[in-house]
């Protein structure tokens, strides 16, 4: 009678637990890398889409600084006109008065 060899079944079953395992291992550190992968290309398309946002800010910034500085250039000559002209207001008002003085005294 030949003698069953348990230590031939448990290494077999070893082996094949073994390989199992390593497989498992092997489709985690796959789907491990793909999860990465999507991840580093949203981090790529988050990051230029910060990158474009803001270039356009910039701009913005930009060019809200040149109308502000033409703004308050126009703010400056409007507010010398408008001393100019209570000047003038001024200057013709006593001459309405002279004249008026005049026209009743004489």
């Amino acid at each position: 009678m030949e003698t069953f060899n348990w230590a031939g079944v448990v290494i077999a079953l070893i082996g094949v637990i073994s390989a199992w395992l390593a497989n498992r291992a092997a489709k985690n550190a796959a789907k491990s890398s793909a999860d990465a992968s999507v991840t580093n290309e949203r981090v790529k398309a988050e990051t230029e889409a910060y990158k474009r946002a803001r270039a356009m800010d910039v701009e913005t910034i930009q060019r809200q600084d040149e109308e502000l500085k033409e703004l308050r250039e126009e703010m400056k000559k409007l507010r010398e006109d408008n001393r100019a002209l209570h000047a003038e207001n001024e200057r013709l008002k006593q001459r309405v008065s002279s004249l008026e003085g005049r026209r009743r005294n004489g």
